[in-house]
């Protein structure tokens, strides 16, 4: 009995020592040469004077009104797609702000808040890529109006095709 118990452990360290030798490299996914993503450089769009807004739905809940200005859309490498929206409250309250949104790795950056009063920008103070939160569900349906299967669309063309033709509008 001693034998067979000590057959038995013998046989299972071999089994895992081998079962470590078929370890399997994919050295064709990734390479040591891949940079990591950098964002081109970004200039702030002319405060939108004739704008072309496009409205979208955000959720049932939310009393405010959403638009993005067609004519501020752009996808300048086919990671992200910038815009400027405009949510309008109940009451008539303007914000406006313009963004970026980076379809793969689902966050956004705010560039700058639109000024009504004077008619310009105010560049943020953190331009930082941040991760759309859960609660966040203005940019969640950006996400998924805008950046289809996580990936950004081939033109701002077809970025407002694809705003215009969201299902929930």
């Amino acid at each position: 009995m001693k034998r067979l118990i000590t057959l038995l452990l013998l046989a299972g360290t071999m089994a895992t020592a081998s079962a470590g030798d078929n370890k399997r490299t994919y050295s064709t996914y990734a390479s040591d040469d891949d940079q990591p993503w950098q964002e081109t450089d970004y200039t702030l769009p002319t405060y939108p004077a004739e704008a072309d807004w496009v409205g979208f739905f955000v959720h049932h809940t939310l009393n405010n009104q959403y638009f993005v200005d067609a004519k501020s859309v752009t996808v300048p490498d086919g990671q992200v797609v910038r815009y400027v929206v405009k949510v309008v409250s109940p009451s008539g309250a303007v914000n406006l702000s313009a963004e970026g949104l980076q379809c793969r790795q689902k966050q956004y950056r705010t560039y700058a808040f639109g000024d009504t009063v004077n008619r310009r920008w105010i560049e943020s103070m953190k331009p930082v890529w941040r991760a759309i939160e859960h609660d966040d569900l203005m940019r969640r349906r950006l996400h998924e109006n805008l950046c289809q299967d996580n990936w950004a669309p081939k033109s701002p063309d077809k970025a407002v095709a694809m705003l215009r033709k969201a299902p929930w509008r």
